[in-house]
């Protein structure tokens, strides 16, 4: 059965993700561990390098023995 969507005005959008707002704190030089494989945190660091590329801040990533290492770069 073909469903067609309810059109509706006045509905206030939710405002963007503050889930890696952290990122903004943090200044060239410092980073984190993010535990675990690279395969487990794939989506947390394309996030963390989508979040920098919006503010044009730079990160790096390296495996490290307890999981991925962020570093700010830029």
């Amino acid at each position: 059965m073909k469903h067609t969507p309810k059109i509706e005005s006045n509905i206030p959008m939710p405002s963007r993700s503050t889930k890696y707002l952290f990122l903004d704190s943090m200044s060239v030089g410092d980073s984190f561990l993010l535990y675990g494989t690279r395969e487990d945190n794939n989506n947390t660091v394309a996030g963390i390098y989508q979040r920098g590329y919006s503010r044009g801040y730079g990160f790096a990533t390296r495996t490290v023995d307890n999981g991925v290492r962020v570093w700010r770069t830029k």
